[in-house]
Order: C-alpha cells, then structure tokens, then sequence
C-alpha cells in the first residue's frame, strides 16, 4: 500500500517537473504569466507578497511603498510662493 502511494507521487512529480520544462521551452512567456498570476493570487488573498520568478511583479514596487509616505510639504506643490504676478 505505501509502495503505491510513493510510486504515485513520484509519477505525478516527474510528470509535473517534465511538463513545465516543456512549457518552459515552448511557451516561456505563459510560465511566467502563470507564476505571476499565482503571485497576486496570494497576494490579494493572504497580503503577503512573495516573487517566484524573481521578476518583482509580487512585490511592492517604488510607487506602492511611497502611498504610506505622510506628506508634511504639501507634496512638493508651492502654491503661489513667489508668483510675482503679469
């Protein structure tokens, strides 16, 4: 009975490593958009951010860490300092 269930699970994980060597080579880009999907599908889900593939789509970018920034200088807008007017 375990014999079969390892035989099983080494046949279903060659048969996965086989496949996405396949993928890999004949469709590299839908591996990666699978991956980044599987990325953002946790990241909505859990809130954690975790990057498979290295490409940065799971983490925060530059622009998302800058939304918890408190703005204190009016965000670099001077109004109307110095306008002189004509």
């Amino acid at each position: 009975m375990i014999k079969k269930i390892f035989t099983i699970l080494i046949t279903v994980v060659v048969f996965l490593v086989i496949s996405a060597f396949i993928l890999n080579t004949a469709l590299p880009n839908a591996l990666s958009g699978v991956t980044n999907a599987i990325e953002n599908g946790i990241k909505a889900g859990t809130g954690i951010e975790i990057d498979f593939n290295g490409d940065g789509v799971g983490k925060t970018t530059a622009t998302g860490a800058k939304q918890d920034k408190v703005v204190t200088d009016g965000a670099g807008v001077g109004g109307f300092e110095g306008f002189t007017g004509g």
